[in-house]
């Protein structure tokens, strides 16, 4: 299934009902940061027949989500466990996901499932022997990248002048003018 492109969700993965801000986009990707309820950065994508794709990174266990949903999947119980399988070329991982509304979360997953997902050109994902679909992954590797980006800007807050993302800032200009008397840039 190819993505509709101009058709990007702007989905609040929030529990809190706050809308996400985008971020723009990165190779076909919706790209946002959900700074209510966990504070996800996560890229969207919708496909025909109204699938739609989430590849994320939680801020709260810093742990990289796949999501996947369609408004016909009605059948789904929220909650419920669902063994699927993810086909990439000749490469297949199955694993479990968690059912909620109309689509299912696949939480925690190692690195080298995304960096599958970011090398790969096609997705086929199937579930109890059925396939659920196929999917051009055209633009990902741009999308995981530009996700991992927000990460280290909206989450870790990184500073580019610290020797370690979130450590203590080694810029000549915080806190003063190093020599006493406060910040000279300070209105």
């Amino acid at each position: 299934m190819k993505k509709s492109l101009g058709l990007f969700l702007l989905l609040s993965l929030s529990t809190a009902g706050n809308a996400a801000e985008s971020l723009g986009r990165a190779g076909g990707w919706g790209i946002y940061y959900d700074a209510g309820g966990e504070g996800d950065c996560y890229a969207a994508a919708s496909y025909e027949g109204g699938d739609r794709f989430f590849i994320g990174i939680k801020s709260t266990n810093k742990a990289w989500y796949f999501q996947f949903e369609n408004p016909n999947w009605t059948s789904i119980v929220p909650g419920n466990t669902y063994q699927i399988k993810y086909r990439f070329g000749r490469t297949t991982w199955t694993g479990p996901t968690e059912g909620y509304t109309n689509g299912l979360l696949a939480s925690s997953l190692k690195e080298s499932f995304i960096r599958d997902i970011a090398a790969r050109g096609s997705l086929t994902i199937y579930y109890a022997g059925n396939k659920l679909g196929s999917y051009s992954l055209r633009g990902t590797r741009k999308a995981i990248n530009a996700v991992e980006q927000c990460y280290k800007t909206h989450i870790l807050k990184y500073d580019p002048f610290s020797s370690a993302p979130g450590g203590s800032s080694a810029d000549p200009f915080a806190g003063g003018n190093g020599g006493g008397g406060g910040d000279p840039f300070a209105r």
